[in-house]
C-alpha cells in the first residue's frame, strides 16, 4: 500500500488561529481485543460461550484502510478559552461492522467489513471560565454514502466541573447519541452465516446525564460518588442487548 500524506499549516494569527489542511492515510489491523472493546456481545471462537462454531462462523479479522482530505482549525478565543474544527471526507475500505447471529433471539454478534464513503464533521469546545468552573463541549456528524450496522450520525456531549477548595471536585455532563440501524444474518443452507440488509432493526436515541464527585479528605483518605443514567435511560445498545438504567456507586480509599 502506497499512499502520499499532505499537511499544509499555517498560524494565520500566532498563537491565537491556526489552520491545517490536507490528505492521510490510516491503517489498522482489527483483532478480537479491538472488535470486543467496541462490541462486548460478539462470539468469538474458543471463548466460554454457549455454541462454538467452525472455522467458516468465527470472526473475521481484516485491516481497515481509511483516506481521507480534511481541514482542520483551532481558534484561541480568550483566556483558557479554545475552540477546534474539523472538516473531512474520505473512503474507509474494510471498515468493521456487526451483525446479531440468529441463533436464538438473545442471540450474539458476528463481524463483517463494507466500504464507505464517510462525511465528518467535529467540533470541541473547551472553557475553564476560572479556578472554580470549567466548560467542555463537543459533537460530531457522520455522513454515510450507504447503511453502516449500529452507527449513529449524530452525537455529543456537554459538560461542567466544578473545582472546590482542592477538596471536593464535581463533573457533571450530558451525552447524546442518536439513532442508528442494526442490520441481522441469516444462516445459509450449509449453516454457515451471512449479513442481511432485508433484516434491519432501528434503534432510539439515547441521552444519559451523569454526575461523580471526588473528596479527598487528606492526601491518604479519599472517598467518590458516581451517578450515572441519572434520565433512567433504558435503550437497546445493540438489538437485544439493552443499557443499564438508573445506577450509582459508592468507594472510599486509603493509601498508606
Amino acid at each position: 500500500n502506497v499512499f502520499p500524506h499532505i499537511i499544509l499549516s499555517k498560524h494565520l494569527v500566532k498563537n491565537i488561529l491556526y489552520v491545517e489542511g490536507g490528505l492521510k492515510n490510516k491503517r489498522y489491523r482489527n483483532t478480537i481485543k479491538t472488535l470486543s472493546d467496541y462490541n462486548s456481545y460478539i462470539y468469538a471462537f474458543g471463548t466460554n460461550q454457549d455454541v462454538e462454531f467452525d472455522n467458516e462462523n468465527t470472526l473475521d479479522l481484516q485491516t481497515t484502510d481509511e483516506k481521507e482530505v480534511y481541514v482542520y482549525m483551532k481558534n484561541v478565543i480568550g483566556k483558557s478559552e479554545v475552540f477546534e474544527g474539523k472538516l473531512s471526507y474520505g473512503y474507509i475500505e474494510h471498515a468493521p461492522i456487526f451483525y446479531k447471529v440468529p441463533y436464538y433471539p438473545n442471540g450474539k454478534y458476528l463481524s463483517s467489513y463494507i466500504d464507505v464513503w464517510r462525511l465528518h464533521a467535529n467540533a470541541n469546545y473547551e472553557w475553564q471560565i476560572n479556578d472554580l468552573v470549567g466548560v467542555h463541549a463537543s459533537a460530531n456528524y457522520f455522513n454515510y454514502d450507504t447503511i453502516v450496522s449500529n452507527k449513529e450520525n449524530i452525537n455529543g456531549n456537554l459538560g461542567v466541573s466544578l473545582n472546590l477548595d482542592e477538596k471536593i471536585k464535581i463533573n457533571t455532563s450530558v451525552s447524546y447519541l442518536g439513532k442508528r440501524k442494526s442490520v441481522g444474518g441469516f444462516q445459509d443452507s450449509l449453516q454457515n452465516y451471512h449479513i442481511d440488509y432485508n433484516n434491519i432493526f432501528d434503534l432510539n436515541h439515547q441521552l444519559h446525564a451523569n454526575i461523580s464527585i471526588d473528596y479527598n479528605y487528606t492526601k491518604s483518605i479519599s472517598a467518590y460518588l458516581r451517578i450515572n443514567n441519572i434520565f433512567n435511560s433504558k435503550q437497546d445498545m445493540w438489538e437485544g442487548y439493552q443499557e443499564i438504567g438508573r445506577n450509582a456507586w459508592f468507594g472510599l480509599s486509603y493509601s498508606f
